[in-house]
């Protein structure tokens, strides 16, 4: 990859880890990330309308293209939010990020062609076994041999769900940006998105609880929505040249980020485990952005 594909890979990895980390704190529900999508929707508006419109071709192509990706996104954030309910921000944001390089070399080859060199593959096995290590109670033989007696199953079962989709979504993604420029592609699917989610809210929420959230919690709101478009957009000018698999492991330096986070702000436990996971992701992501 070029240095400013990797540039813009590892700002969004920290933007990413960082709306992550705001989302689990306060609460990860479905009330929190249905306005911060109604917000992300009315700040970046004035934008489509003045850059986006204008390069959006006018097909019924793009109209399917978009209503795809907005089924994937809503069944994404339903997933994510249900793993955050059920396990720690140490625990599901490593699993349902990490888990998507299970799934995407295998896709990619499958359904584009992509192939993975020798180092690519070292540094994706490398960010694979610093997601594993997270999971450990300790450094020992017997932890790894005991991991299936400590593992939070429902929290496994929805971030393995959600890296599943957010894999099958990012080779979407990847054909979408090819005839739909990258700006215009994400603001029409989240404006569709938070028009679901508004209708969702409304029939599932008072309106006053609607406006305590709001209340309560605005300014993460709008943090969450502003970065989850600034996250992503940089994602999408990667994905237009670079290998899916490539792009997608060295964002996996938000995971490393994420531990970060949990640890100073949330009171989550620096394990030794998850020092040595958090290293080997940077390790594997450093391989990664060496690949050709």
């Amino acid at each position: 990859m070029t240095p400013a594909a990797i540039a813009l890979i590892c700002i969004s990895a920290l933007t990413h880890a960082y709306w992550n980390f705001l989302f689990k704190r306060a609460g990860g529900g479905n009330l929190f990330i249905g306005l911060s999508k109604a917000a992300e929707a009315v700040v970046f508006a004035p934008a489509f309308v003045v850059w986006g419109l204008p390069s959006m071709p006018k097909t019924p192509v793009v109209a399917v293209t978009l209503l795809i990706t907005v089924v994937g996104v809503l069944i994404t954030y339903t997933a994510l939010s249900q793993a955050y309910r059920h396990s720690d921000l140490s625990y599901a944001y490593p699993i349902s990020r990490g888990s998507m390089l299970l799934f995407l070399p295998f896709l990619g080859s499958w359904l584009t062609g992509e192939r993975i060199d020798a180092t690519g593959a070292a540094g994706l096995t490398l960010i694979l076994l610093g997601v594993l290590s997270l999971q450990l109670k300790e450094l020992r033989m017997s932890a790894i041999r005991g991991i299936r007696e400590h593992v939070n199953r429902r929290g496994l079962t929805w971030a393995l769900f959600t890296g599943l989709v957010l894999a099958v979504y990012t080779l979407w993604d990847k054909h979408a940006v090819r005839t739909i420029p990258p700006f215009a592609y994400l603001y029409a699917y989240t404006a569709a998105v938070a028009a679901a989610y508004a209708a969702f809210l409304w029939a599932r929420h008072t309106p006053e609880a609607i406006a305590q959230e709001w209340t309560a919690r605005w300014g993460a709101i709008a943090q969450v929505g502003v970065l989850n478009t600034v996250s992503y957009l940089l994602v999408l000018f990667a994905l237009r040249s670079g290998v899916s698999s490539y792009v997608i492991g060295v964002r996996q330096l938000s995971i490393a980020i994420g531990v970060i986070f949990g640890w100073r702000y949330l009171g989550e436990a620096l394990t030794p485990p998850r020092r040595v996971g958090a290293s080997l992701i940077v390790a594997g992501c450093v391989l990664v952005s060496l690949a050709g």
